[in-house]
């Protein structure tokens, strides 16, 4: 630690990574989700009578039956996790008042949980939503993908909604490595106009790469 604020949130990072590696692994364990399922990218967008299904997150009442925008989707095993995931995403947010969010997603930029500032309920103001509730997005931008799948060898090559099978059939090695856990430090500005510094971090389950965790802070920290 030398006082300089990324140095804290790589510590932040490389911990969270491992609460995210245990909170999945233990729900393997405890047969709440198959691990197969955990790697499903059959992305269903949600709309209809499935909105209602998020109201187990937040208040869904003004979203009309055409569904969300930017749109959500749904995974076979998300819905499985959410509340496992959500404490440890709501914990690491809260470790400074500078950080932005904390998040895990999958490798295809789907964010498969955020912390509670960016869950809050729909109010139907477009630019209010836009910036307060980004759960169950796919963010599939070159910075959302670059942290999906840091550290990942040639994964530029694959789609952007791609399969396990897409990427294995490309030569990318899915298993997790030896040595030390590696980050991808970007500077963005997000769509809704603010800038930010992103850590991302890889995230293995059962030995396998699930997707990674991702912390922002605002770089005049």
């Amino acid at each position: 630690m030398l006082g300089v604020f990324f140095s804290y949130v790589r510590a932040w990072g490389e911990e969270f990574a491992r609460d995210v590696e245990q909170t999945l692994d233990d729900a393997v364990d405890d047969e709440r989700v198959r691990l197969d399922d955990l790697f499903d990218a059959n992305y269903v967008e949600i709309k209809g009578d499935a909105v209602r299904s998020l109201a187990r997150l937040f208040d869904v009442a003004r979203v009309s039956r055409d569904g969300f925008a930017p749109p959500k989707y749904r995974t076979i095993y998300d819905h499985l996790v959410d509340e496992s995931l959500a404490p440890v995403c709501d914990e690491y947010a809260a470790r400074d008042s500078k950080l932005v969010f904390a998040s895990v997603t999958d490798l295809n930029g789907f964010a498969v949980m955020v912390p509670g500032p960016l869950r809050r309920d729909i109010t139907g103001d477009r630019l209010r939503d836009l910036e307060g509730n980004r759960i169950k997005r796919i963010f599939e931008d070159t910075v959302g993908l670059l942290a999906a799948r840091v550290a990942l060898d040639r994964a530029g090559e694959a789609p952007r909604r791609a399969s396990r099978t897409a990427l294995l059939e490309r030569g990318i090695d899915l298993r997790r490595p030896p040595g030390a856990r590696p980050f991808m430090l970007q500077t963005y500005a997000r769509d809704t106009g603010q800038v930010f510094n992103d850590v991302a971090f890889p995230v293995y389950v059962k030995g396998e790469r699930f997707g990674s965790v991702r912390l922002a802070y605002d770089p005049a920290a």
